[in-house]
């Protein structure tokens, strides 16, 4: 999914021309403008995968894809003049990770948009399991939610969650060692908790 972003972010970045009284560290208000309105306005072009790809990075609307856009215009200009960054995919990935981690936080120090997505995800995945549940049992798990968030954050680095090769395979581990130990915390019956960590999480 971090690819797909880098993609969309990318056409923005292609649209700007770089001017000649532009220098890093000191790009003018023509370039500045142009690089902010040629980033924003590729949320309007995104293709219905690429927005699902940003909602599941956090990005949920134009609103949070303007701060993305900011971050990256406040991050690139000391490194780049505004047409460099094009030519190094790994230098876009930097830029888009540090992003992130301003966006949505870091290890042990989660932003409130990240707790909440992760919230999203549980919620959405035991929504069927915890249908015909009793008003407890629902209380229970929102107190399960809760635990399980606050152990979450002190082993995952939001940035980390977006390396689509190990992502699913380091929420899904986390998931489970938490889950257990809030289990055991909150005195969860064994059928309860076989219920809820019987869930995959899908971030897809």
């Amino acid at each position: 999914m971090l690819q797909k972003l880098c993609l969309v972010i990318a056409f923005a970045l292609l649209a700007v021309a770089c001017s000649p009284k532009s220098e890093k560290g000191k790009w003018t208000e023509k370039d500045k403008e142009t690089f902010k309105k040629s980033c924003v306005d590729e949320y309007d072009k995104a293709k219905e995968d690429e927005r699902k790809a940003l909602k599941a990075l956090g990005i949920g609307d134009k609103a949070d894809f303007s701060q993305m856009c900011d971050c990256l215009l406040k991050n690139a200009e000391p490194m780049y003049l505004p047409d460099e960054i094009n030519k190094n995919k790994e230098e876009q990935d930097k830029l888009s990770q540090k992003c992130f981690g301003e966006l949505l936080g870091e290890k042990g120090a989660w932003k409130p948009k990240f707790k909440s997505m992760i919230q999203g995800f549980m919620e959405d995945d035991a929504k069927e399991s915890f249908e015909k549940a009793s008003e407890e049992e629902k209380e229970l798990y929102k107190s399960f939610v809760e635990c399980t968030i606050g152990k979450l954050e002190k082993e995952i680095d939001p940035k980390e969650f977006f390396n689509a090769d190990k992502k699913n395979e380091i929420l899904s581990n986390a998931f489970h060692k938490a889950g257990e130990e809030c289990g055991i915390e909150l005195h969860l019956g064994m059928e309860l908790l076989k219920a809820i960590m019987s869930q995959n999480i899908d971030t897809e």
